[in-house]
């Protein structure tokens, strides 16, 4: 009985200091979630493939008054997942339209007092950002704009206006487009090329993979499992951040994705959790390529979520289920090896789908027809 009361306790006192540490954790800072209204594509010519992060202060947008303190401003996800997705919503991805990368030099909000006797308050948005087309790597528009606005409760608008301040934006990068198309200064049908292999280091953008633009840092790749190749990398401890926060590595012959980054991230075209059913637990680690080409291949294990609810350990092994990953260099979004991305790959090229079709279509054979079409469009220069 005892042994219980006292395990009860344990559980409590966990519990609560949990509890006391993410209120803590909380106040210390004031979270915005941007969330503009999704639009469909129609009349756009451009998808933001890529958000990059140059601003000389990572750690906040700037600083507010809440509840009569000073607090940090920052968005709810990460500053470049945030930003993806709220462009994602106003300019939705689809394959006939122009794919663009956002380098973002400054996003700063200040918010000061006007006057005493009205109570009114005013605050200023500091932006400055360029746009780039991945595929000649030239600069398409560039826009360093202060947004001032007045209120009595300022804070609460810095989420709106930030909003409206990418709905300019990005109207202003589709006139921009709609203009060279016009006057056929750009090809729509050209996309970014992937030359391999890549230079050793660290890419933390697909436009990094692009440019050959790598962090030159000393690295090791270490298997971590033996019947599936992901590994981790041996680094200097002041670069693990730099390890974690990557999009992929190179050791000058091999190229390695970060699945926690590509699958929570925006690269990814499906969520994962709509193929296994749960969000998997993520681990820290990096997938070899098995082939690359137009398609670059990796190969993952997780465990179906249901399994490991219902029947915990053993039904987490029994659950594991081997996903193929495929990182088009066409886009710089990752697809997962399915019925629906064949479908998609193969729509114009019919001996390709007679192929697929006539085999069994296990994961092997998905494998097997991509590597084929593969070597097919090398040959025939077709991408």
């Amino acid at each position: 009985m005892k042994n219980i009361i006292y395990y009860l306790f344990n559980c409590l006192l966990i519990g609560t200091l949990v509890f006391l540490s993410i209120n803590l954790c909380a106040q210390k800072n004031y979270t915005i979630n941007l969330n503009p209204e999704k639009q469909e594509f129609v009349g756009k010519k451009f998808y933001i493939l890529d958000v990059i992060d140059k601003r000389t202060n990572k750690d906040f947008l700037g600083m507010v008054e809440k509840d009569g303190k000073m607090k940090p401003l920052i968005f709810k996800t990460s500053f470049e997942d945030h930003l993806q997705t709220a462009f994602s919503k106003l300019y939705p991805y689809h394959k006939d339209l122009v794919p663009v990368t956002a380098v973002v030099r400054k996003l700063r909000v200040i918010e000061y007092p006007v006057s005493r006797e009205t109570n009114m308050e005013k605050g200023e948005i500091e932006w400055e950002v360029a746009f780039f087309y991945p595929d000649t790597l030239t600069g398409l528009f560039y826009s360093k704009k202060i947004v001032s606005y007045e209120s009595l409760n300022v804070t609460n608008k810095h989420k709106s206006e930030i909003e409206e301040l990418l709905k300019f934006t990005l109207l202003r990068v589709n006139e921009k487009i709609q203009k060279q198309i016009a006057h056929q200064k750009i090809d729509t049908t050209i996309h970014p090329v992937l030359t391999l292999p890549l230079q050793r280091g660290v890419y933390y953008s697909y436009l990094e993979l692009l440019k050959g633009q790598s962090d030159s840092i000393p690295l090791t790749p270490i298997p971590q499992e033996k019947n599936i190749e992901r590994y981790y990398f041996k680094t200097l401890k002041r670069d693990n951040d730099k390890i974690k926060k990557a999009f992929a590595v190179s050791d000058g012959t091999n190229l390695y994705l970060n699945v926690k980054s590509m699958l929570l991230r925006r690269y990814m075209e499906k969520p994962i959790r709509a193929v296994l059913g749960k969000q998997p637990m993520m681990t820290r680690h990096y997938l070899k390529a098995q082939f690359t080409g137009r398609y670059i291949y990796f190969e993952d294990r997780f465990t179906k979520g249901y399994l490991s609810y219902y029947f915990g350990l053993v039904g987490a092994v029994a659950g594991l289920k081997k996903i193929g990953i495929v990182l088009d260099t066409n886009d710089g979004r990752c697809y997962f090896l399915d019925r629906d991305f064949l479908a998609n790959a193969f729509e114009n090229y019919p001996d390709q789908r007679a192929f697929y079709n006539a085999t069994e279509k296990t994961l092997t054979d998905k494998k097997n027809a991509l590597k084929d079409f593969n070597i097919f469009l090398e040959e025939n220069s077709t991408y």
